[in-house]
């Protein structure tokens, strides 16, 4: 049986989780054809995905760029979220709308276009995210995850916010980017054939965030109600931001079987790590994966 083991010591969101898949070793031209079947309509993003360090260690950063994160700098389009970071190394880097170099170390990045289909988007109702994604023509097991990750997401937002499905309104999954990577995810999980999940205990992080509602408590109310559904330990730290996404939250809740403890491998046959935005000198702020076949019983 070819199992995972998911390392969240650092935190998780969505584009990390993407991140860390890809870094094993995963396909990238396989995956990007796959990602461009996703019903969403033509030239609404691109797709970066760079060789980044967080505290030292290698790590895959991928961002999703849509018509609002883009940014000019010196007549180059940089994602908004890292404008700061890249602008501060222009002068000695190379950057263009597809290869966003951030040190020595970056690889050059992988874009994708969306194709067109016949549905409107962006979309931010839960029922719109879940058309978006049944019109997709990827597999049948990676549209099943998807939609099971966006449902379980839903239903945490109806607790938030006492509203039906119905009446929610989608500022984080609505979004272009978090349907990719929801979407993407479920496609690399389910062209490297993972059968098990295992996930460490996560730290909440503390302090507030800023988001379409207003500003919110870390770790945000989605996120509590998502680890509480499945009784999943945390782990006491320090780090005081967001550690845990509520689209990370939610992929974990529902790929996860066993939570806290790692499992015993026969063999580790790769490893992967993801980057966050963040780059701090405290802590790395990546999540890994280790994916192997688990040890007879």
């Amino acid at each position: 049986m070819k199992i995972a083991y998911f390392d969240c010591q650092f935190g998780v969101a969505g584009d990390m989780l993407l991140g860390a898949m890809i870094d094993t070793g995963l396909d990238k031209q396989s995956w990007l054809k796959e990602v461009a079947k996703v019903a969403l309509p033509h030239s609404s993003y691109e797709i970066a995905i760079n060789q980044v360090q967080r505290c030292t260690i290698a790590a895959k950063k991928v961002d999703v760029i849509t018509a609002t994160d883009k940014e000019h700098i010196n007549g180059n389009v940089v994602v908004t979220e890292q404008a700061r970071q890249i602008a501060a190394v222009a002068a000695h880097s190379h950057i263009d709308k597809d290869h966003l170099h951030h040190s020595d170390h970056t690889d050059a990045a992988e874009t994708v276009h969306g194709h067109h289909h016949d549905v409107s988007v962006p979309a931010t109702a839960m029922a719109d995210v879940q058309k978006v994604i049944k019109a997709s023509t990827i597999s049948s097991n990676a549209k099943d995850l998807a939609l099971r990750i966006v449902s379980r997401l839903g239903r945490s937002e109806t607790l938030v916010h006492g509203m039906s499905s119905e009446a929610i309104y989608f500022h984080e999954v609505g979004a272009v980017d978090a349907i990719v990577d929801i979407t993407g995810f479920a496609i690399a999980y389910d062209m490297l054939g993972i059968e098990r999940s295992y996930v460490s205990a996560v730290p909440l992080g503390s302090g507030h965030v800023q988001t379409a509602s207003g500003l919110f408590p870390v770790p945000a109310p989605a996120v509590v109600y998502l680890l509480a559904e499945i009784k999943a330990p945390t782990l006491p730290s320090d780090i005081n931001y967001e550690c845990v996404t509520p689209t990370g939250a939610a992929i974990l809740a529902e790929l996860c079987q066993h939570w806290g403890v790692m499992p015993t491998f026969e063999a580790v046959h790769s490893i992967g790590y993801g980057a966050g935005t963040r780059n701090t000198k405290k802590w790395p702020n990546v999540c890994r994966v280790m994916l192997g076949t688990a040890a007879a019983v």
